[in-house]
């Protein structure tokens, strides 16, 4: 079913946009694969998004959508910069999650100091 809908989505957006086309249309595609996948594993083993992950994604494609239309609307080299500081955004955010599923223990010294450096981790070493 993925790769009918990719097809399909790509066969017509990349006749209208090129090669944009078709990274759009492998977006739409996992989007939708997600959207069927999810009532099937819901079903086999009772899976839930909690509230904090629905919460997450719909913020994370908020951003997807944002840089996306930056490319549309905004001289290059600003999206860039747009997409860049998402991009980083987003890298700090599951970087300090990461850490919070982590015991400090369980990271080496010198990557506790740099992430105590860059505010990710309160301090009080490993």
């Amino acid at each position: 079913m993925y790769t009918a809908i990719h097809l399909g989505v790509a066969w017509v957006l990349v006749g209208y946009l090129g090669v944009k086309g078709a990274g759009i249309a492998f977006f739409v595609s996992y989007v939708c694969h997600g959207l069927l996948v999810y009532p099937i594993v819901r079903w086999i083993t009772g899976f839930r998004w909690s509230a904090a992950n629905r919460r997450l994604g719909l913020v994370s494609l908020a951003f997807i959508g944002l840089v996306f239309c930056c490319f549309y609307v905004l001289p290059f080299w600003l999206a860039t910069a747009v997409g860049g500081l998402s991009a980083l955004s987003s890298a700090a955010y599951c970087l300090r999650a990461l850490v919070r599923l982590v015991s400090p223990r369980g990271v080496s010294p010198a990557l506790y100091k740099l992430l105590v450096w860059a505010r990710l981790v309160p301090r009080g070493g490993p």
